[in-house]
């Protein structure tokens, strides 16, 4: 499949932005990130199997530069800074928001396969591929987020 980049660039753009801004939690790294995940795309000389195979690089590569920025010592010398959300607009606002927010609050080996289970749809085994992790540790670690999200959430709504 021959590479149409400005098309690759509009289909692709949100869902790399999302998986860069979930893995860094924050919006200027996550910006950084997306700009050298499509540079890399741009510089790519290698067609692809198909959309599905242009989508999983892109997904790889997203993951890959985010555990490269946290790796450096310019991101272990900074000031974490509080992760940020974004509301969604949706019949129960208040919902949506605080799912959102125990996602982001999940340490950021759960945060990122509760992103591409539930987000993007992709099953275990495409995870562990992407990922380069084991299909039965993907289900490990999927069940475990699944544990800290509803005992997260029910505090939260206890709570109120």
């Amino acid at each position: 499949m021959k590479l149409d980049f400005e098309k690759a660039v509009a289909e692709h753009k949100d869902m790399v932005y999302r998986l860069a801004y979930t893995g860094s939690g924050s919006f200027s790294d996550a910006e950084d990130i997306f700009q050298d995940v499509f540079m890399k795309l741009h510089s790519r000389t290698e067609d692809f199997e198909s959309t599905e195979h242009l989508k999983a690089w892109l997904i790889r590569v997203t993951v890959n530069s985010v555990k490269t920025m946290k790796r450096s010592a310019w991101f272990s010398r900074r000031d974490d800074t509080p992760v940020q959300t974004i509301a969604d607009s949706g019949n129960d606002k208040d919902a949506v928001i605080a799912v959102r927010e125990a996602v982001m609050k999940l340490d950021k080996k759960y945060r990122i396969i509760v992103i591409l289970y539930y987000y993007y749809g992709y099953t275990c085994n495409e995870i562990a591929e992407m990922t380069d992790i084991k299909a039965a540790t993907v289900k490990t670690r999927l069940s475990r987020a699944r544990d800290i999200l509803k005992k997260q959430l029910k505090e939260a709504w206890y709570d109120e």
